[in-house]
């Protein structure tokens, strides 16, 4: 009996390198969370989240790099720490600290803890294999303003022996910033990788599988990789029951001054749990990625099904949810029948929303079977939706011969950096409905000029020498994003005129294709006195309205006729001397003459 006492505590340290659960703070995963603090001063403030098994306190006791010379213990109280219990053993650890760097440069934040969880099948000797992530910064005034990626789906998973795994971060960047993923080998230092690291999909972690035929559909190698620009990790499939380690790099781009430009990353250490079970996963389908002019309403249901009948919870995350104003919202509840569920999401993005780069809003469904059937299984989906937001009022007026003026709506969109002016001769017509960004390449249009987002006139002379009077000139403007955002907007509707007298606009609609009206019209003589003729060839008998107003558009003398022949007169007594214009108004034109009264 004396013998077995004293043998005990080896036996359970034994156990105890083999399984997670003896050891009160082991790591199983997270990430850093470096943000710049708004204001002049080179303040961030770095966040630490962690899962970790073990007891309610899960204190952690490693040490904190900023990158700068300077190191901090987790065991401090500068930090402010926060613990949430999740359920199988399994505890969220969030740590939170200001820091303030001396001036520009790259700066590496790392975390070094000696606590990671023992058991783990693709490296050496895991319970002695420190646990570390880092996260790097560039501090350049160039650069400006940064917030990095968040990831709202968090770093630990459960997968099912024989069936495909898949996941996502749910990753998108706060100031629209571009955001790419990558896996990596995990680290247990800054210079050094874990031990004898082999990827989850190895030959080695499929003993007694046919390896050559361990995918899902049993016609294959298991493969195992994630899609750079959605997240998408996908494990086709797993084979040995056990923990897996595995590292993603998330890497932030701006585009600056038309070139993208890695601007820092993070990298997330994460888990996942691999059992065996007869439990099928659920599936549901999502729409096509789209695109939507702004302050249009889009909506979908999405329906989700699980063949064994389990309960389904059926989630959402995505930035489009986070917006300070204008946000989306979505709705989950029982499906018409066992082991259904649905999901409404609704939103009506407006023209602030409006960029050039989709919001991607991730889908999850996860099943909940009975702890004797295994682990839920959960399937994620991507949605891109793409927000244009066109200037809207596009409309003109020609004043003087050889020129156009422009106006619009004010544009509000603060994400706009400028309004570009585009023109062709003659009508061009496209499609707007499929959120084509610009103007089409290669069809005649000239950008004429870009003028600040608020502004609303634009004036063509054709760079002071003048528009010819007989050319039919058409314009569309299109918002030019700013370059974090990056590309244009959809074009506007369109605007046409003709720089002559003839053609003076006054937010009377344009004439269609091939009319041509305002040829028609003479008005004799001029300069006049006492009266003026006025000769207008039009088709049958219409309603019109003739009259005579100064250069200011103060109407002096109108008149609302049938018409019924070629001619009209019209008096010009008591007009005084100067220069004026006589115009016909029909139901869909506006033409007038400048002439000259002695």
């Amino acid at each position: 009996m004396k013998n077995r006492f004293y043998n005990f505590p080896a036996l359970l340290l034994l156990l105890c390198y083999s399984s997670y659960n003896c050891y009160a703070t082991h790591l199983v995963g997270g990430e850093l969370k470096v943000d710049k603090v708004p204001g002049p001063s080179l303040t961030y403030k770095i966040t630490l989240s962690a899962y970790v098994s073990g007891s309610a306190t899960a204190n952690l006791s490693g040490t904190l790099f900023y990158g700068d010379g300077a190191s901090i213990d987790l065991g401090s109280d500068d930090f402010s720490k926060t613990y949430e219990p999740l359920g199988d053993d399994r505890i969220f650890v969030n740590y939170e600290i200001l820091h303030t760097y001396g001036g520009p440069g790259a700066y590496l934040v790392r975390l070094e803890e000696s606590n990671r969880n023992g058991g783990i099948l693709n490296m050496t000797n895991s319970a002695q294999t420190p646990f570390y992530i880092e996260s790097l910064i560039v501090i350049d005034p160039f650069i400006g303003f940064n917030t990095q990626p968040v990831l709202l789906f968090p770093p630990i998973d459960k997968a099912t022996s024989g069936k495909a795994f898949f996941h996502n971060p749910g990753g998108y960047d706060p100031d629209g910033d571009s955001v790419t993923y990558q896996l990596v080998t995990p680290k247990q230092s800054a210079t050094e990788t874990v031990s004898d690291y082999t990827l989850p999909n190895d030959a080695k972690h499929y003993t007694g599988f046919d390896y050559n035929a361990a995918n899902e559909a049993m016609n294959g190698a298991p493969s195992f990789g994630i899609d750079a620009s959605t997240g998408d990790l996908t494990w086709d499939a797993p084979g040995l029951e056990g923990e897996y380690a595995l590292a993603i790099k998330v890497v932030e781009w701006r585009k600056i001054q038309g070139r993208w430009i890695s601007i820092g990353y993070r990298v997330r250490d994460m888990q996942v749990l691999v059992e065996k079970t007869d439990n099928e996963r659920p599936d549901f389908q999502i729409p096509n990625d789209t695109c939507i002019l702004a302050n249009n309403p889009i909506e979908t249901s999405l329906l989700a099904a699980d063949q064994d009948g389990h309960e389904i919870l059926f989630s959402s995350q995505s930035e489009v949810y986070k917006l300070s104003a204008n946000a989306a919202s979505f709705l989950t509840g029982k499906g018409p029948s066992d082991g259904t569920s649905f999901l409404d999401f609704n939103w009506t993005p407006n023209c602030e929303n409006a960029r050039n780069r989709p919001y991607t809003v991730y889908f999850k469904a996860k099943d909940n079977p009975a702890a004797t059937a295994g682990p839920g299984l959960a399937v994620y989906r991507t949605w891109n939706i793409t927000v244009a937001g066109a200037p809207e009022g596009l409309h003109g007026q020609v004043k003087n011969i050889g020129e156009i003026t422009l106006s619009w709506n004010d544009y509000f969109c603060s994400a706009a950096k400028s309004i570009a002016i585009y023109r062709i001769e003659d009508n061009f017509d496209f499609p707007q409905d499929n959120c084509q960004p610009g103007v089409p390449d290669g069809n005649g249009f000239e950008l004429l000029a870009e003028v600040n987002p608020s502004d609303n006139s634009f004036v063509d002379d054709n760079d002071g020498s003048g528009l010819d009077p007989n050319t039919k000139y058409c314009y569309r403007i299109v918002a030019v994003f700013q370059d974090n955002i990056g590309g244009e907007s959809v074009a506007s509707s369109e605007f046409c005129a003709r720089p002559d007298e003839a053609s003076l606009v006054t937010g009377i609609k344009d004439r269609a294709p091939g009319d041509h009206l305002e040829d028609q019209l003479a008005i004799y003589p001029n300069p006049a006195q006492k009266l003026i003729n006025i000769d207008f060839n039009l088709p049958g008998i219409q309603p019109l309205v003739v009259g005579i107003s100064d250069m200011q558009g103060k109407v002096f003398r109108q008149q609302q006729l049938l018409w019924r022949n070629n001619q009209y007169q019209m008096s010009l007594e008591g007009t005084a001397p100067g220069m004026y214009l006589v115009w016909v108004k029909t139901a869909t034109h506006f033409v007038a003459r400048k002439i000259v009264v002695n």
